[in-house]
Formats: C-alpha cells, sequence, structure tokens
C-alpha cells in the first residue's frame, strides 16, 4: 500500500486488510466459543481525507473517514432482512472478558539471540539496510532515495521484537546515528512517554 500526501511525499506500508482479517477472525471464533450468533464484518478507514491511497481490490471495503457515514447507512439499509441480536449481550459479554493488553518481546518469548537481529533503517524503496542520517532525512546509499519517516518502522520492530522502552544510547545503536540530539529529537516525537531526565531519559515507544 502507498500513501501520497500533498507534499508528494511517499510512505509504503503492510496492507491493514491483513492485521485486520486476523482481527475479524479472533472476534468471530470468540462469538462461536460462547455461542453468540453474529457475523463479523471488517472495514479499514483511513482518518485522513487529504492523501491519495492506492491499493488493490481486497476482501475488506476500504474507505476514507468522510465516506463512513454514507457506508454505514446502505450497511443497515442492507440488513434489515438479517435476524437481530442483542447488542447488549455482546456488550456485556466483550467487558466480562476484556484484559489489557501485556506487552512482551519477541526475542524473549522465542528465545532468540539478540546479537541476530540486522539492526539499522531499513530503505522503504529498496528494503536494503542501513540508511544513513543526512540533515533532517534518511539517505539510502543503495538506490539514492530520501525519506523523513524511515526510522519509524525501525523503531517499530525494537518495539516488538526487543522492548517498548528505548534509551538514547540504545537508539543510536540501534539505528546506526551516533549524534544524540538527532536521535533525541526523534524518541521525543516517537514516544508517548518519558521517564528521567538528560542522559539519563527512557523513552516508551508507542504502537498498537
Amino acid at each position: 500500500m502507498i500513501r501520497v500526501l500533498d507534499t508528494g511525499e511517499k510512505s509504503i506500508f503492510n496492507h491493514p486488510e491483513i492485521q485486520l482479517e486476523e482481527y475479524v477472525f479472533g472476534l468471530q471464533q470468540f462469538f462461536e466459543l460462547h455461542n453468540v450468533s453474529a457475523k463479523v464484518n471488517g472495514v479499514v478507514i483511513f482518518p485522513f481525507n487529504n492523501a491519495n491511497v492506492n491499493y488493490e481490490d481486497g476482501k475488506f471495503p476500504i474507505l476514507m473517514m468522510r465516506e463512513l457515514s454514507t457506508f454505514l447507512r446502505q450497511h443497515i439499509s442492507m440488513s434489515k432482512d438479517q435476524p437481530l441480536f442483542h447488542s447488549e449481550e455482546i456488550v456485556h459479554l466483550l467487558l466480562r472478558h476484556h484484559q489489557p493488553f501485556t506487552r512482551f518481546s519477541l526475542c524473549n518469548y522465542y528465545k532468540l539471540d539478540l546479537n541476530v537481529i540486522n539492526t539499522g533503517v531499513f530503505c522503504p524503496k529498496c528494503h536494503r539496510l542501513s540508511m544513513q542520517r543526512v540533515k533532517y532525512s534518511w539517505f539510502c546509499p543503495a538506490c539514492q532515495h530520501y525519506s523523513n519517516t524511515a526510522h519509524i518502522q525501525a523503531l517499530n520492530d525494537y518495539r516488538m521484537l526487543i522492548c517498548h522502552q528505548i534509551s538514547n544510547r540504545e537508539a543510536q545503536r540501534f539505528l546506526h546515528t551516533p549524534d544524540r540530539h538527532v536521535i533525541k529529537r526523534i524518541l521525543q516525537r516517537s514516544a508517548n512517554q518519558i521517564k528521567g531526565k538528560t542522559n539519563k531519559s527512557v523513552f516508551y515507544l508507542s504502537g498498537d
């Protein structure tokens, strides 16, 4: 999936349909386990309206936020003949089984050696390691591509593989960027919480 902003900047993402399909499957299995007869539908919704998103036809509808109200009206109209279910019953069922998400390291979970992980920033265009920090952008020596956001995927990988907490020094090592001031600015934009001061600060990386 390719997102093109008004500025001309392009970003490449994994198609959200893959993740959504897992969610739909999991919720459908949950309903069947608790004898709830309800069909689960999935829709991909992008919150921004000022971008052009290119995608191939897939299993789920893909909408911009401005299209959601029209889609829901049409969906309700087409579903009038389907059997009704008690929504309050489902709400109480979900609340009873809700558990806070516990973050865990995939490396710890699968007993992976941290030394085998390729560090650095992957190029979103040619998918090679490792991009170099040049002023306010990332530069790929292999394909000459520039990106302002390539570090986001690298930090997401760190969060999932190693830990959702990271220090400035560890980020320098993982992103192959020794400038602590540059790393500090990157982490401040990427973290949803910061604890500590100066060089002892710990950044909590945001994510799903």
